[in-house]
């Protein structure tokens, strides 16, 4: 019995292990995922997952757990472990508990078993069920403090209760993604540039932008474009070395991905946006087929005129006669042409939530799914 990130650096530091047959890895995030292909790059034959979970709530990304599946790897979801057996000094099987739910009413973690169990053989057990900060090198008489089970900091500089000692990531809060970390790092370096006698200001130039094109925008119809599918070596020559799977973009592949972007950014270089109609219009079918079929943000509105959404599309007529056959409790609705939709949509909503403090139409049950 190992854990899933003793076994994971073992592996990344190029020591040669060797593995039984039969794997059986405990978790469901990435981890677990990365533990149980990593296995079968060792030389495992037969490698299973199980997870409290159901398949489609697993913590892991759906990329990861698609390509591990077509690897050969088995996924037992709603279980847990029970006991681990053992002969002469062996693993030699686990047994395994239904689970019939991970949260609580109020969504905490709290699974709950019932008394289905099963018993699987298996020679080698990976743990990758979570971790915790240790901390037992703080004793009562240290400075730096501890709450809940983590450091405790100033919640501006990352300070600890130690001047001159900063903490971030997972030891001051939940866990998190890599980059939570690191911007923890930089908040606590330009602390300690502060501390020290700096401005605070840790930025770098990195990447010089140039200056934009002579022609300004996007491919048209850039909404209806497929995804391209990043091409990926074939199962039969990965699960035996750790080449990378994903072979990235030719060049046609990479150029027709590109064709989708919404170039927020070149929003920067046009003079004004198109204003706004400067009168609502009643919302019924005679007004909205004269709306152009083009990208833009539609509000809608009650007789009052008080917003009840406000929303970005790339065709504004369409979207606007869907709403109309939802018989929304809209009455008036107003309309302004922008390419650059998504953005103006965050704009509008988060001007309407500077003077109202609530989302548009925040208590109107038949909009919520414009959200």
């Amino acid at each position: 019995v190992m854990g899933a990130v003793e076994f994971l650096r073992r592996v990344a530091e190029g020591e040669d292990l060797k593995l039984r047959q039969t794997i059986m890895v405990i978790g469901g995030g990435n981890m677990a995922v990365d533990a149980a292909r990593t296995a079968l790059r060792c030389g495992a034959v037969d490698v299973q997952i199980v997870c409290l979970e159901r398949l489609a709530e697993m913590p892991a990304g759906s990329r990861e757990i698609e390509q591990a599946r077509q690897e050969g790897i088995i996924i037992l979801p709603c279980r847990g472990p029970g006991r681990i057996f053992s002969r002469k000094g062996k693993v030699s099987g686990m047994e395994l508990v239904e689970c019939t739910g991970v949260f609580d009413e109020r969504g905490n973690f709290c699974p709950q078993f019932s008394d289905k169990k099963e018993c699987i053989e298996v020679e080698q057990v990976i743990m990758a069920v979570g971790q915790a900060v240790d901390l037992s090198f703080l004793d009562e008489n240290c400075p730096i403090k501890v709450e809940s089970g983590l450091i405790a900091v100033d919640g501006q500089t990352l300070e600890t209760g130690m001047p001159g000692v900063y903490a971030g990531g997972d030891v001051i809060g939940a866990p998190a993604s890599v980059i939570h970390a690191i911007a923890a790092g930089r908040r606590a370096a330009e602390s300690i540039d502060k501390a020290l006698g700096g401005c605070g200001d840790i930025n770098e130039t990195l990447f010089e932008r140039g200056h934009p094109g002579v022609r300004l925008g996007r491919e048209e119809g850039f909404a209806a474009l497929a995804r391209q599918k990043v091409p990926e070596l074939a199962v039969v020559s990965r699960v035996n070395n750790f080449q990378e799977v994903a072979l990235g973009y030719g060049r046609q592949q990479a150029v027709r991905e590109a064709a989708r972007c919404l170039q927020c950014d070149l929003r920067l270089n046009m003079d004004s946006n198109p204003a706004a109609p400067a009168h609502w219009l009643p919302f019924d079918e005679a007004h909205v087929c004269q709306v152009p079929e083009t990208e833009g943000v539609l509000q809608l509105a009650d007789a009052g005129h008080h917003v009840l959404a406000i929303k970005g599309t790339a065709n504004l007529r369409r979207a606007l006669l869907m709403l109309l056959n939802e018989k929304a409790s809209a009455v008036f609705f107003e309309f302004e042409q922008s390419r650059m939709y998504s953005q103006r949509e965050s704009e509008l909503i988060q001007k309407y939530l500077q003077a109202y403090g609530e989302m548009p139409g925040s208590a109107m049950d038949d909009l919520g799914d414009l959200y």
